[in-house]
Protein backbone atom coordinates (compact mmCIF):
# COMPACT_ATOMS: atom_id res chain seq x y z
CA UNK A 1 0.00 0.00 0.00
CA UNK A 2 1.73 3.49 -1.08
CA UNK A 3 0.31 6.26 1.53
CA UNK A 4 0.29 10.26 0.21
CA UNK A 5 0.31 13.07 3.39
CA UNK A 6 -0.39 16.48 1.57
CA UNK A 7 -0.79 19.91 3.41
CA UNK A 8 -2.50 21.63 0.37
CA UNK A 9 -2.54 19.82 -3.01
CA UNK A 10 -4.64 22.85 -5.00
CA UNK A 11 -8.17 21.69 -6.72
CA UNK A 12 -10.01 24.68 -5.67
CA UNK A 13 -9.82 27.96 -5.47
CA UNK A 14 -12.31 30.92 -3.74
CA UNK A 15 -13.51 33.33 -6.63
CA UNK A 16 -15.69 36.02 -5.17
CA UNK A 17 -16.74 34.15 -2.36
CA UNK A 18 -17.30 30.50 -4.35
CA UNK A 19 -15.72 27.57 -4.63
CA UNK A 20 -14.07 26.82 -7.94
CA UNK A 21 -12.78 23.93 -9.36
CA UNK A 22 -8.74 24.72 -10.78
CA UNK A 23 -5.89 21.96 -11.38
CA UNK A 24 -4.09 20.55 -8.99
CA UNK A 25 -0.45 21.98 -7.90
CA UNK A 26 2.22 20.18 -10.00
CA UNK A 27 5.05 21.96 -8.02
CA UNK A 28 5.67 19.16 -5.97
CA UNK A 29 5.51 16.23 -8.07
CA UNK A 30 2.27 14.37 -6.85
CA UNK A 31 0.62 14.51 -9.95
CA UNK A 32 3.62 13.15 -11.72
CA UNK A 33 4.02 10.46 -8.48
CA UNK A 34 0.20 9.51 -8.83
CA UNK A 35 0.27 8.63 -12.50
CA UNK A 36 3.44 7.00 -12.31
CA UNK A 37 2.22 4.82 -9.27
CA UNK A 38 -1.99 4.19 -10.05
CA UNK A 39 -3.32 1.05 -10.93
CA UNK A 40 -5.72 1.35 -14.10
CA UNK A 41 -8.38 -0.88 -13.73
Amino acid sequence: MLAYLTSHIGGSDKKNGIRVSVQLNEENGLLESLRKNWKNG
